[in-house]
């Protein structure tokens, strides 16, 4: 914390715990699909918003925060060998993710507009602010990296489980852009999802 800024005392916790099949955030192959569990940009929409004094519920804006863990328990049981990768997309947002796992894969993320689920309402106040929602966090939504030809089977999985707008949005392809993410947009065109620079917004942590 910055000098003179704390208040009298910070608590902090630690969890440790063993894990049998274990999914981490690096694990991404070159033919994996991506995967999202849910909408994108929703709390970050939302928490800007706030800042910005406006009434959140006027506007239809709410955040997605939500524990993960019985998704998450879940698919690793069922899909445990499936799932190579996975990481929730939180300061920096999808855009962030991806251009992360790029780089560790060594590849090209390629991602379809059209397949990317986002609200209504989170694309119109990003779109008015003129801020990309793929840079926006979320906080109750999981980027997951899945052999290639079970995206489809564990989305309707995710389904089942209440996850309605899980979607698979891409995939991690070998090419000469390597470190770098593709938007196919709706249009037929492409375009370069950069990393992050600057400040993210919004900072609230």
């Amino acid at each position: 914390m910055p000098k003179g800024e704390l208040d009298r005392m910070v608590i902090t916790t630690v969890g440790l715990g063993t894990a049998e099949r274990p999914i981490t955030d690096d694990g991404i192959e070159l033919g994996d699909e991506l995967v999202v569990s849910g909408t994108v940009g929703d709390h970050g929409a939302t928490i800007m918003a706030m800042q910005k004094g406006i009434n959140v519920e006027t506007t239809g804006l709410e955040s997605d925060l939500r524990p993960l863990n019985r998704l998450m328990n879940s698919l690793i049981q069922e899909f445990g060998d499936t799932i190579h990768a996975a990481r929730d997309p939180t300061r920096g947002g999808l855009a962030t993710a991806l251009n992360d796992w790029s780089k560790l894969a060594r590849g090209v993320a390629v991602i379809y507009e059209e397949d990317i689920p986002v609200k209504r309402e989170v694309k119109a106040y990003s779109d008015m602010l003129g801020i990309d929602h793929l840079y926006l966090a979320n906080e109750g939504m999981a980027l997951l990296a899945v052999e290639k030809g079970k995206g489809r089977e564990v989305v309707e999985f995710m389904k089942n489980l209440g996850f309605e707008d899980a979607s698979v949005i891409g995939e991690m392809r070998k090419g000469e852009l390597e470190g770098f993410v593709l938007l196919k947009t709706t249009v037929g065109g492409f375009r370069v999802v950069e990393p992050a620079s600057g400040s993210i917004v919004p900072r609230i942590c």
